[in-house]
């Protein structure tokens, strides 16, 4: 677990401290997108949304549970500076998280779930700004 915290939270954070004095002299709008999971939604567990219910690990849901939380924060700290904020999730996609993520298993290219994050970086999402995107346009809870 203390691993998945490093990858998912810590390694998020120190980026962006370690950017946020060079995003501050951009001449544009800097933009911080958290890439997260629909499985780090408190809410989406809870209510036993049918994509997340059988998912079980307690590493990664957590970790990225606290990197809403970490979003969360920017939107706060970042937001006032007039930074667009958000967390994103890209869907299930083929990776190397687990053996789930196979295209047998339904796991889409990773290429699908990065697409609608060029939209989020070149500012066609702002409106939605401090809000958790997913791949499909739409928005999951916190």
């Amino acid at each position: 677990m203390r691993q998945s915290f490093e990858t998912n939270c810590i390694g998020p954070l120190l980026v962006v401290d370690e950017f946020a004095p060079l995003l501050k002299k951009s001449i544009t709008t800097p933009r911080i997108v958290n890439v997260s999971s629909g499985a780090g939604s408190i809410t989406r567990r809870l209510d036993g949304s049918p994509s997340v219910a059988n998912f079980k690990s307690v590493a990664y849901r957590s970790t990225k549970a606290a990197l809403n939380m970490i979003t969360a924060e920017q939107v706060i700290e970042f937001g006032e500076l007039g930074w667009k904020i958000f967390a994103y999730c890209p869907g299930f996609t083929i990776s190397n998280l687990s053996s789930l993520n196979t295209t047998a298993s339904g796991a889409k290219p990773t290429s699908e779930g990065a697409s609608p994050l060029v939209d989020i970086i070149n500012g066609k999402r702002d409106a939605e700004h401090g809000k958790f995107l997913n791949e499909k346009g739409d928005q999951y809870p916190w």
